[in-house]
């Protein structure tokens, strides 16, 4: 497990390297400063959800992360029952490993993603603190992130808060 962090804090370093001054325009992500768990939006599916299964405790510490939100849309757009109850151990548990793959060490802009991507190819691997990878892929300008079959846009990038760094997605990456 300590070998498995270690990676992933290395790959993220790796990536951060590469770290751009630019903000997109266009950002429509909550007013940008403060902690992660203010961007979220203790209203939205997604916080919600991080309540549920006790993750919103780690987006108010120090640590800088990098949050891949899904929309409220994309939640809705989940068949009944994909995503397990939180009201039992098990379900909870079950929600916070689907969850902990949308959050990677460090922080991570859209524009280190984009020179990952080309120099290798076109795509390049995001490890999770879920123990899962995510694949990023450049086509233009457009941005996809998929985790196995699953696969959404980045629709808002780079909002910046004092702990890490937002990117919005149409699509929950199961």
């Amino acid at each position: 497990m300590r070998i498995l962090i270690t990676a992933m804090a290395a790959s993220a370093l790796a990536l951060g390297a590469c770290a751009s001054e630019e903000n997109p325009a266009g950002n429509e992500i909550a007013e940008e400063g403060g902690k992660l768990v203010n961007a979220i939006g203790a209203d939205s599916q997604f916080g919600r959800a991080m309540a549920a299964a006790g993750l919103d405790g780690i987006l108010d510490g120090p640590a800088p992360y990098t949050l891949i939100v899904p929309s409220d849309e994309a939640f809705a757009a989940l068949p009944e029952g994909t995503l397990p109850d939180a009201s039992t151990e098990e379900g909870k548990e079950a929600l916070g490993a689907i969850l902990s793959n949308h959050i990677l060490p460090g922080t991570i802009l859209s524009d280190d993603v984009r020179k990952a991507a080309t120099a290798n190819g076109g795509s390049a691997s995001l490890p999770t603190l879920g123990e899962a990878t995510l694949e990023a892929s450049v086509n233009g300008d457009s941005l996809t992130l998929s985790a196995g079959g699953d696969a959404g846009s980045v629709t808002q990038a780079d909002a910046r808060y004092d702990n890490g760094v937002v990117h919005r997605v149409d699509m929950v990456l199961l």
